[in-house]
């Protein structure tokens, strides 16, 4: 059985989960950056009946820090995905792509 649901950042701030069996929205990117809809988008998900995942936005470097900082904000008991895809410049090249390794360092910390 495929289940489709929303996968949400900050752009989409304030989107309804009515009628979402699942809703999964961003809450930390790096070390440093908390998305300001992660805790609307779970109240919201609560409301609509949605079972709620959260995300975290993995930069190059330093796994373990980022694991960190996103337990420290997401806690425990709910789901976490590691979104882990390159980066790009204005120009279109890639300025920065996660390793394996930093996927392994996060995941160890978490």
């Amino acid at each position: 059985m495929t289940i489709f649901y929303p996968d949400v950042s900050d752009y989409q701030a304030g989107i309804s989960f009515s009628g979402c069996v699942i809703a999964v929205a961003k809450a930390t990117e790096g070390t440093g950056y908390t998305n300001p809809d992660y805790a609307a988008a779970k109240t919201r998900a609560a409301n609509a009946g949605a079972y709620f995942c959260a995300y975290h936005f993995l930069h190059a470097g330093n796994g373990a820090a980022q694991a960190s900082y996103a337990f420290s904000r997401v806690g425990s008991g709910i789901p976490l995905m590691i979104d882990c895809e390159p980066t790009y410049n204005s120009n279109g090249s890639i300025a920065s792509a996660p390793q394996i390794s930093d996927v392994v360092a996060f995941v160890n910390q978490y």
